[in-house]
């Protein structure tokens, strides 16, 4: 397994997953791919990886920055705006890789 920065063509392979292995939560609302697309359109403050078993994605994460939210660029602000493990692959320290990847 590696983990990966994500591109564009990668887009279907997260909604799935994303569709598919995300927990049921009251509050989360699942991707659209415009939602995706955003991310992969402004790589200035976006950046999405991924973990894949071959060719498979098993995991995703993103962030962001709106920096007229935030100040300035110079401040560093990001937020995590995705963690999605495979269902199968879970429990395995692979979401804490991943995540420590993201914002490192």
């Amino acid at each position: 397994m590696r983990i990966v920065e994500l591109q564009k063509k990668d887009i279907i392979q997260i909604l799935e997953l994303d569709a598919h292995h995300t927990p049921e939560r009251p509050l989360y609302s699942r991707y659209s791919r415009k939602d995706i697309e955003y991310l992969f359109d402004n790589p200035s403050k976006c950046k999405c990886f991924g973990v894949f078993d071959k060719e498979k994605l098993i995991a995703f994460s993103g962030y962001r920055a709106d920096w007229s939210s935030y100040g300035s660029s110079k401040e560093r602000k990001y937020e995590i705006c995705a963690l999605i493990v495979h269902k199968y692959y879970r429990k395995k320290g692979i979401g804490q890789k991943l995540l420590a990847h993201t914002i490192f």
